[in-house]
Formats: C-alpha cells, structure tokens, sequence
C-alpha cells in the first residue's frame, strides 16, 4: 500500500486512536501507588562555618545535629483499592529518625507503624482511590535529600508522582490519552504531508524531529491544563465545605 494514499492515513490514525485506549486500559488494571518528598528541609541552615559552630539544635532537651523535617506523600493514584499494603521509608545512614506522624485525609483508619533507626515500616489497611496518606519525620544526622520509599504488592505499581499537578486518576488518564492522541494524529498528518519525492529515511526523520518538538510543547500544555484542573477541583471543594 502506497504511504501517500489516503486509506494508508486513515488506517494509521485509527491506529493512532486505539493506542491510547489500550494504554488507558492497560494502567487501569493494574493498582497504582504513588510517593513523593512534598517537605524536606533542615530546621536551620548556617553558610557561616563560624556561626554554625555556636548553634545548638535542642531536641527534648538534647543536642542534636543536622536536624531535618521531611514529608514523604503517599496516595493511590489509580482506579483500583489497595488493600493490605505495606510500605518501607528508609534514610540513608547515619539518619536517625526522631520522630514520625501519620496523617490521613480520606481514609478512616489508623495504619500501624514500626519504627527503627533510620527507617519506618507502616501498614495500610485500604486506600480507596485518591485517598492520601502523609507521614511527617523529624530526623537527625540527614544530610541527604532523598530517602528511598519501598511498596511490593500483586499487580502493584509504585512509582513516584507530582502531587501538585495531580486531579484524579481518570482526569489524569484522560487527558493524557487526549494530547497523546493528539501528538499521534498531529505526526501521522505531517508524514503524510511530507513529500513522496523526499524519500521514506527523509520523511522518517523529518518527522521524528517534528515529533519531538511538537511532544515537547504538548507536554508542557498538558502539565499547565493538569495544575489548572486541580486549582479548579480544589476550589470547588473548599466551597462545598
């Protein structure tokens, strides 16, 4: 079938529509868990070697040294209930962890939690879809800007998430099938257009390199639309209440 005919297009961006379906289906029948550092700072930070020495972190009346507050967010960011789930936080050493909290919004369970050195072990009933869990630490001996998060389940996904741009499972879905549908379309379309004189390397790479700058621009507007639905949904909320 010639490439520059006109059922050689249309088969490619039927195609091009179903792709984003299979995917959309694929990710909703698995369950997703989703972790990110929202806070992670020290208590006080001292360029000044010389006045960093005449500073003294007290911690229930104990000195403490590079003293770190950080919030590590998990949530279920897919369409599937997790249930029984365990989840492991660790700092690198010489971390020591001082203290931990939970917090929850959704989910109307207390999570048990075992606590040693320099990690944390917690155990979460249920996450309904959305629902949230942030757990706040207070750790000393951190100098580092990571810790690592560890989740294993069946048919479980882990992976780490923007919170700040992050609407809904099936709104993100959705709207990222939408611009990937777009971007397919939009490549099919500029194939067909380019010149059957040109050859088919010339057309492939033309159209690679146009792919990747119109990609580029279309994430950039898919992150925008994101942040701009989750101000909208959080307003909506807070009028509810």
């Amino acid at each position: 079938m010639p490439t520059d005919s006109p059922l050689f297009s249309i088969i490619v961006t039927l195609l091009a529509a179903v792709i984003p379906l299979v995917v959309h289906w694929l990710q909703n029948s698995r369950k997703k868990l989703g972790y990110a550092l929202t806070r992670n700072f020290e208590i006080v930070t001292v360029n000044d070697r010389t006045m960093a020495d005449q500073i003294t972190i007290l911690v229930r009346g104990q000195p403490k040294n590079d003293v770190r507050v950080t919030q590590v967010t998990l949530q279920n960011i897919g369409t599937k209930d997790i249930e029984t789930q365990r989840v492991d936080v660790i700092f690198p050493p010489p971390a020591n962890i001082l203290n931990s909290q939970v917090q929850f919004d959704s989910p109307t369970f207390i999570p048990e939690t075992k606590s040693g050195q320099n990690s944390l072990q917690i155990e979460i009933p249920l996450l309904n879809p959305g629902d949230q869990v942030r757990i706040n630490f207070l750790t000393e001996n951190n100098r580092s800007t990571q810790c690592a998060i560890y989740a294993k389940g069946p048919n479980l996904i882990c992976q780490q998430f923007d919170p700040w741009n992050f609407v809904s499972p099936s709104i993100n879905t959705i709207v990222s099938s939408v611009f990937v549908l777009i971007w397919l379309v939009s490549i099919v379309s500029f194939f067909h257009w380019t010149t059957v004189e040109s050859g088919i390397v010339v057309r492939v790479v033309l159209t690679g390199v146009m792919g990747s700058i119109w990609g580029g621009y279309l994430f950039t507007i898919r992150e925008a639309t994101l942040i701009t639905l989750q101000r909208f949904f959080r307003r909506r909320r807070r009028g509810m209440h």
